[in-house]
């Protein structure tokens, strides 16, 4: 299975030393375009500026991820959020090369492009708020929602916002993790104690991980006539995991 997807296991020692030092940028406006930077390099992915305000979000969610890995110790991380940040750290970089590969495809063709692979993950992040597949299970088989129907733009961000928080929405920081804030040890606990709760429950073993994750495969227009993805049908549960 692909780290694009959220992944059963942690990434390697290796792998995960890479995502912690990756340090990324959020440049542009909504009103223009949005661009998305690694420190110290001079390209970046560009995005359509309509994105601007969840990129500002989902860079500030790795950041933070970040930093609390980085302090784990001081911290007394228990392993098993651990595991989570690091699945969810390796998955958010997997989002950003799936979105870079979209840019690539669409940017010359029209300016005001969605990107699918953004899209997928802020449906499920607006209406789940977790990306683990077995959350997504249960918010499938406890609402008749079809969440790939729904349009980013037309969801309510403020509200999710609201139930966010200021801190862990990314608005009391400014949506950056600066020297200062990493060095505060109040902050730092502050931020664990947040983590603790949005991430509970955790399941240590998916025993049901080969279902399909369909919040990031390719869907049709959500204004499409019936025949394509059906709202609580079976044609959804056959399609097979891409890999």
């Amino acid at each position: 299975m692909s780290h694009t997807y959220f992944p059963e296991d942690v990434p390697s020692e290796d792998t995960l030393n890479e995502l912690l030092a990756t340090e990324r940028l959020v440049q542009g406006s909504a009103v223009t375009r949005c661009v998305v930077k690694v420190q110290g390099e001079d390209h970046g992915i560009n995005i359509p500026g309509s994105y601007f305000n969840h990129m500002q979000c989902f860079v500030w969610r790795e950041s933070a991820i970040q930093v609390v890995l980085k302090h784990a110790d001081q911290l007394e991380l228990q392993e098993d959020l651990a595991d989570t940040l690091r699945k969810v750290l390796w998955y958010m970089g997997g989002i950003l090369e799936r979105i870079h590969k979209d840019s690539q495809k669409a940017a010359a063709k029209n300016p005001q492009w969605r990107s699918e692979a953004f899209d997928s993950y802020l449906r499920t992040e607006y209406w789940v708020m977790r990306h683990e597949p077995w959350l997504v299970r249960e918010f499938r088989h406890s609402n008749d929602l079809n969440i790939n129907r729904c349009k980013v733009q037309d969801l309510d961000w403020k509200a999710y916002d609201t139930k966010l928080g200021r801190l862990w929405s990314g608005v009391h920081t400014q949506f950056a993790v600066s020297d200062k804030v990493e060095n505060n040890v109040q902050f730092l606990k502050t931020l664990h104690d947040h983590m603790k709760v949005f991430y509970d429950p955790i399941v240590a073993e998916d025993t049901d991980f080969g279902y399909t994750f369909k919040e990031h495969l390719p869907v049709e227009d959500p204004d499409q006539e019936e025949g394509g993805f059906q709202e609580g049908g079976e044609q959804d549960d056959a399609m097979s995991q891409e890999v």
